[in-house]
């Protein structure tokens, strides 16, 4: 994309493109305004534009902004108290999820934010009920690292949530899988 943007005439050339539809520009745009920058241009960080054009890029095609957007969408604007899951708009989250699934694309996805994915599809939010490719999500999420996905589906398997049979052995997997991760994390932290 950055290669794309220097090629651009100019700020605004890539401005009318992005309004007009055009995919790439419209990821150009949303990644300046959610960071300040692209490339060598800073701009104003304008948090609902930058999520406006990166949902846009995302429905035209532009694959690589679907994690940058759902992570944008989980921390909020700068300096807001929107930061997290808890408070996450998980409708908006949700809405990007069918195309994860037809588009074959979670390896796109960080650890936690395909979880996060996995919880629409188990919940059935934006997306039809997929439990069984809810669980894959999460369990690709845990493995990968994701604390919160490992704990959800310990969960899961414990209690028999979203309709999916007890299994202890596997709910004992994921509770150790989350203990885990929080080692690794630390460790990481302090390294």
């Amino acid at each position: 994309m950055m290669e794309w943007a220097k090629e651009q005439a100019n700020w605004d050339a890539i401005v009318s493109q992005a309004v007009g539809g055009n995919a790439m520009a419209q990821a150009a745009v949303g990644h300046c305004y959610l960071t300040g920058k692209l490339g060598d241009k800073s701009c104003d960080i304008a948090y609902n534009n930058g999520v406006a054009y990166y949902e846009k890029a995302y429905h035209g095609g532009q694959n690589w902004v679907l994690n940058p957007l759902v992570t944008a969408l989980v921390q909020g604007p700068a300096g807001s108290s929107f930061v997290g899951l808890r408070s996450a708009p998980m409708k908006q989250i949700c809405a990007l999820a069918a195309p994860v699934q037809q588009r074959n694309i979670p390896q796109l996805l960080e650890g936690a934010n395909r979880g996060l994915m996995g919880l629409c599809f188990l919940k059935g939010i934006g997306v039809e009920t997929d439990k069984n490719y809810g669980v894959n999500l999460l369990d690709s999420a845990a493995k990968e690292g994701s604390i919160v996905s490992a704990h959800i589906l310990d969960d899961i398997f414990r209690r028999s949530r979203y309709g999916v049979a007890i299994n202890v052995e596997r709910a004992d997997f994921y509770q150790e899988l989350a203990k885990k991760n929080a080692l690794a994390m630390q460790s990481t932290a302090t390294n």
